[in-house]
């Protein structure tokens, strides 16, 4: 979730003279959950979209360049391109898993992955998960 953070404030604020703003976590922890926010300025995203962001592969990685275009990512033709082309960069976006997969741990440890997001502004990311010493804890097998 960080990296989505990064990447997205890197990108809503790539030629902006002001610099780039700061990326904020904020981490609180009581009797039976660990919470994390991390705050952007990355420029949030459309409500419209919010629920797609968590099904698996679909991805904020751009179409015909335009960073604000998300799409459901086309694994086999982009897989066949990297082996033909043998193409050094190594992506670490775009594949659609990060966020779906990050929610599924957050769940899986009695927890929840939320995210409240002002388009054009940014997002805050909720990352919740019970902890082990609770006596409430339950691990799922």
């Amino acid at each position: 979730m960080l990296k989505n953070a990064f990447r997205a404030t890197v990108e809503h604020h790539r030629y902006s003279d002001l610099g780039l703003p700061s990326v904020g976590v904020t981490i609180a922890v009581n009797e039976d959950e660990l919470v994390l926010r991390i705050k952007d300025r990355g420029g949030g995203m459309p409500r419209a979209l919010l629920d797609k962001i968590f099904d698996y592969h679909f991805s904020s990685n751009n179409l015909a360049n335009e960073p604000s275009l998300l799409s459901y990512t086309d694994f086999e033709n982009h897989f066949h391109d990297q082996l033909v082309t043998h193409n050094s960069t190594n992506r670490m976006s775009g594949y659609g898993f990060g966020v779906p997969t990050s929610r599924a741990y957050c769940e899986y440890l009695n927890g929840s992955l939320t995210i409240e997001t002002m388009y054009g502004i940014g997002s805050d990311v909720y990352v919740r998960v019970g902890l082990l010493t609770s006596e409430n804890r339950i691990v799922r097998l």
